[in-house]
């Protein structure tokens, strides 16, 4: 299934922990938008699986959310954050607006 990316991602480097159900496996986040995801791991996924996401945006903000894998080249992924809390993505709204507020100083 292929969805249309809604927003532009910015390049991060952030570890983390993916589970599904009792398979848990170490990832490397390395791109983000508001609603998806993209991120390195060897736990073997395929497109249309839900995984669970944990990782520290921030000193002070982790992150767990639920991703729906819409792209999966292992050891690659990419997918859509389908389950959110409401702090957790504002903590992930506030730090990409300071991520652009940040590039667009140092144009």
């Amino acid at each position: 299934m292929k969805y249309q990316r809604e927003f532009f991602r910015i390049s991060i480097e952030r570890t983390g922990q993916l589970r599904r159900g009792t398979d848990t496996a170490a990832c490397q986040i390395t791109q983000l938008t508001p609603y998806g995801i993209g991120l390195s791991t060897d736990l073997l996924v395929t497109c249309g699986e839900a995984i669970e996401l944990e990782f520290q945006l921030t000193n002070e903000c982790p992150i767990r959310c639920t991703v729906l894998v819409t792209h999966a080249i292992p050891p690659i992924l990419g997918g859509r954050v389908t389950a959110i809390s409401p702090e957790h993505q504002t903590w992930i709204a506030q730090f990409l607006d300071q991520h652009a507020a940040i590039s667009l100083t140092a144009l």
